[in-house]
């Protein structure tokens, strides 16, 4: 709630998916912010956020990208994963003490998507029982 208060979002309508869909940023299109602080700042608590909320980790990540010159569209696309995470405020990591101690694991590639570097991010997540322990979205 703090993140959505801190961006000034309170009563605004929730979207149902996380990133809009086809987006693609850029670093040279759209106006550069005047006051890039801001921009930093939210970045900054989604990125603590994602120890709970895996289900965002991949986009800000994304939005990460573009903290030396963040412009009007990354600041937008920002806007929306906080709006997301106003529609699902009780989400997140729960951790079962009766759970099994069996490990299980998951992968994912989207093999040479990266717009700037062409390069594949992969992702992984790693489960104790029911339990997420692990999880990286890395380029």
């Amino acid at each position: 709630m703090d993140i959505v208060h801190t961006a000034g979002l309170e009563g605004c309508k929730p979207c149902k998916f996380s990133f809009p869909k086809g987006i693609r940023l850029s670093t040279d299109e759209g106006e550069v912010l005047t006051d890039p602080e801001t921009y930093r700042s939210i970045i900054g608590r989604l990125l603590y956020l994602n120890l709970t909320r895996p289900d965002i980790s991949y986009f800000v990540q994304q939005l990460s990208q573009f903290m030396a010159c963040p412009r009007k569209p990354h600041l937008q696309a920002a806007f929306h994963v906080i709006k997301y995470l106003a529609g699902t405020i009780n989400w997140g990591l729960f951790y079962q003490a009766d759970s099994d101690t069996s490990l299980s694991a998951y992968f994912d590639a989207d093999w040479g998507t990266c717009a700037f570097s062409g390069r594949s991010l992969t992702r992984y997540c790693v489960f104790l029982g029911k339990n997420l322990v692990s999880w990286k979205t890395k380029k």
